[in-house]
């Protein structure tokens, strides 16, 4: 765990400096969210299929599609990078295929199980993820202020559970972007596909993002008091390591015998061990004994996260299958 240290200066008479109060570590968390917008994942293998719809094809074999070929892998690929990175795919590799479908507006093929069960057996998947209709126009124009680079997409991912032959979630994707700025007029037509690639990978990435559990960076606080004995020192080398329950031995001892600010602080440290034990209840008990000594706007904080963590609990569980 990273430890970084928010030390809080006094001026005291003839411009003397000294600490005041307490030195305040703050330390690396790594907290998981429930999805925003769950997709029943858990217990499933996934792969990603995009949908090449073939407008015309030529006696020479030549075909058009309707489909942006490019557009769809941008989107698989965020997509894929996306959910790779939550702990339901954190350690399988998803695979990516791409379909030629001889159709138009709607294709019979994504609605016939025996077709979507072959897909299933193909890919050795049981979730299939469907992008399908991906569309694209990218215009440069001269605007008034600078130079505008105008971006539309439209796509459709749809989730279909080869276990239970149907369709499980939709979600469809459509934004007209517009950028201004005078050095895009600098830009090489190879600038602005890499640009444009950027974005439509980034457009692929968020769309997923919100369907599958999530990582978040967050800081905790623990105290040392100022001209703390050896004991304080001893529990914040503890913290720093990730040793909390050794540091939580010697922090309970303090805030027994402590009074005052340094009982408060003791608690504090608790209840921020606890936490990272995954003991919430224990750590709002610890909370409620630190007091108005510790600033009430921290406190409250950090209480209210506390029991967001376990109002996401029960989430997390069921989309994880736990």
């Amino acid at each position: 765990m990273k430890r970084i240290p928010l030390y809080i200066w006094c001026i005291l008479p003839a411009g003397v400096m000294a600490s005041c109060g307490a030195a305040e570590y703050a330390t690396r968390i790594e907290v998981l969210h429930p999805a925003k917008n769950p997709v029943p994942y858990a217990g499933k293998t996934l792969a990603i299929f995009n949908a090449l719809h073939v407008t015309h094809e030529e006696e020479d074999g030549t075909v058009t599609y309707a489909t942006d070929s490019v557009m769809a892998n941008l989107l698989a690929e965020g997509a894929k990078e996306a959910l790779e990175e939550s702990p339901l795919f954190d350690d399988y590799d998803i695979p990516l295929f791409n379909l030629t479908l001889f159709c138009h507006d709607s294709c019979p093929e994504l609605h016939d199980t025996a077709y979507m069960a072959s897909l299933s057996e193909q890919s050795q998947a049981s979730l299939l993820l469907i992008i399908d209709h991906a569309a694209t126009g990218l215009q440069k124009r001269a605007g008034t202020q600078g130079n505008d680079l105008h971006i539309t997409y439209s796509a459709a991912y749809r989730f279909y559970d080869a276990e239970q032959h149907l369709y499980v979630a939709t979600r469809l994707l459509h934004d007209s972007l517009t950028y201004s700025n005078r050095l895009l007029g600098d830009l090489s037509d190879e600038g602005i596909q890499e640009l444009w690639r950027d974005i439509i990978r980034d457009t692929g990435r968020q769309a997923l993002e919100s369907t599958v559990p999530q990582w978040t960076t967050n800081y905790r606080r623990y105290y040392v008091p100022s001209f703390a004995e050896s004991p304080w020192i001893s529990a914040a080398n503890y913290a720093y390591q990730g040793r909390w329950a050794e540091a939580m031995k010697i922090w309970g001892e303090l805030a027994s015998a402590a009074t005052g600010k340094k009982a408060a602080y003791a608690a504090f440290n608790m209840a921020t061990g606890a936490e990272m034990t995954g003991e919430y209840e224990l750590a709002l008990e610890w909370l409620d004994l630190v007091g108005k000594n510790i600033p009430p706007g921290k406190t409250d904080n950090y209480r209210k996260q506390i029991r967001q963590r376990m109002a996401d609990r029960e989430k997390l569980n069921e989309q994880l299958g736990y």
